[in-house]
């Protein structure tokens, strides 16, 4: 029969955890599987050609037990003649302030301590001590709490934590077969009484779920309950890998926002669809879950949705249909700008995001030649005008006589008027929809008044009431350049007219 440290050697080499060079940290707790997982690691360091780093975090959560940890951990490390690191920081005060649970702010906090470690020392991996009972409580965890295929997998041998990669050499081993190993080497490791504490809810699981499963229903509820995390990791490579091909042809990046095309979406099978929203959710919140209600949600929302429309999502993100794109970001402020003073004459030059907007008004005569205007039928146009030559200038005239005051903005709730040419008053938002002009960019068209009213859209047509007669005397000149100064603009296909 193989011994434990030659399966370990296995299951990091068939997993690919470690690699000759590594730099490994050892995350140990001072607790039994921990200890085994450090001299485990440390008898197979030649042979898999890596160096080890012993590192601690103290969650102060017992303060007068939790030193006595900290220097246990630290005298292993001196014994084995390992570097060691540690920190401490009150976990609880830290939870308060922060509104999280102390099982989430404890995970979130190690997890930080690491990869400040790992930045310090150049380390590539860190290595937890879970075992299959961890993997079980895991798995039932997220079955109590809602999950998919992938969160019935439980724990991955290895995951992404940032620069690092979290790996789990133990997980195939259970906590007996290492309390064996511990007796037989004659290790000591340190009990934490928290384990036993049944306000966490993985305690409970621990403590009174799996006994009661095991008691009750089936006694190798727990191998069970590996195996399908097993099986269900050959199956979610497999629809991860078709993911990842639908990222590489699909799925582009605009700021911090993520969007693909619409029919290609609709197009995948479900499982494919709920599969790439989790995906892109996780990407965007650094590794958080979105739950089945939500992938629900927004699989209704997009079947059924009309472009402008959005739904909300946790973790301050949304989805939203812009035509033939489908987005999920970040909720934002819109991005116009306030109302501003347009002297007469007079320049002025305005910075937002993403454009630079230059004015130059002035007073015209009927003698004074006009210059010819560009076809302005088309907002669409304008803007891909703009995309493709990083600037565009467009010049408007009004009828002088019915201009007081000239005032420039974003558009606001209920604006309206009447385009020259289309015989009635229509709202901006529903010329805006009309002329396919992506959500992200509709604060960013310049609105032009005079006494309250849109004399222009700029880029757009003018106001009827604004137009030039015959029996105009005075006439207002505006030119309007708007050059693209901060990223690209992802505009909708538009049809050819």
């Amino acid at each position: 029969m193989k011994s434990l440290q030659d399966r370990v050697f296995e299951y990091i080499q068939n997993k690919k955890l470690i690699h000759s060079g590594d730099k490994v940290l050892v995350g140990v707790s001072g607790g039994g599987d921990s200890i085994a997982l450090l001299h485990l690691l440390y008898d197979l360091s030649l042979r898999l050609e890596i160096n080890l780093l012993v590192t601690h975090f103290d969650h102060q959560l017992r303060p007068d037990e939790s030193q006595k940890d900290c220097v246990f951990v630290q005298k292993e490390a001196e014994a084995l003649r390992l570097p060691f690191l540690s920190k401490k920081m009150n976990i609880k005060t830290l939870a308060k302030d922060e509104n999280l649970s102390l099982e989430e702010t404890a995970r979130d906090a190690r997890y930080s301590f690491f990869e400040e470690v790992a930045q310090a020392c150049g380390a590539q991996k860190i290595a937890a001590g879970h075992t299959r009972e961890d993997q079980a409580e895991t798995i039932l965890l997220r079955i109590l709490r809602g999950t998919g295929p992938e969160g019935l997998q439980g724990m991955k041998p290895a995951r992404s934590l940032g620069p690092l990669t979290l790996i789990r050499p133990l997980l195939f081993i259970s906590r007996n077969e290492l309390r064996e190993y511990l007796k037989e080497k004659k290790l000591e490791w340190r009990e934490d009484a928290s384990n036993d504490n049944l306000f966490f809810t993985r305690n409970r699981v621990r403590k009174v779920l799996i006994p009661l499963l095991e008691k009750e229903f089936n006694p190798q509820v727990v191998d069970h309950l590996n195996h399908l995390s097993e099986t269900l990791e050959c199956e979610n490579k497999y629809l991860n890998d078709e993911i990842q091909r639908i990222r590489a042809s699909e799925i582009q990046k605009e700021d911090r926002n993520l969007f693909f095309n619409a029919h290609s979406f609709k197009i995948l099978p479900q499982a494919l669809q709920t599969r790439l929203i989790r995906n892109l959710f996780r990407e965007l919140t650094k590794g958080e879950e979105l739950s089945f209600v939500h992938v629900k949600n927004v699989l209704s929302f997009l079947s059924s949705s009309q472009s402008g429309r959005s739904l909300e999502l946790p973790q301050g993100l949304e989805v939203w249909l812009d035509f033939d794109r489908i987005f999920m970001g970040q909720r934002e402020a819109k991005s116009g700008f306030p109302c501003q003073t347009l002297l007469i004459p007079g320049e002025k030059m305005i910075l937002t995001d993403p454009f630079k907007y230059e004015i130059f008004v002035r007073w015209m005569k009927k003698e004074e030649e006009i210059e010819e205007r560009k076809n302005q039928v088309s907002l669409g146009n304008f803007l891909e005008e703009l995309s493709l030559e990083g600037e565009v200038e467009r010049v408007e005239h009004f009828d002088g006589s019915c201009v007081d005051s000239l005032l420039i903005r974003s558009r606001e709730a209920g604006d309206l008027y009447d385009p020259i040419g289309l015989g009635t008053f229509k709202k901006i938002k529903e010329i805006l929809i009309d002329q396919k002009i992506p959500r992200s960019l509709r604060e960013a068209i310049p609105l032009f008044l005079s006494k309250d009213k849109i004399l222009w859209v700029g880029g757009y047509r003018i106001s009827e009431s604004f137009k030039v007669k015959p029996e105009t005397q005075t006439i207002l000149e505006i030119r309007l350049r708007m050059v693209r100064c901060s990223r690209t603009l992802y505009l909708p296909v538009l049809p050819i007219p």
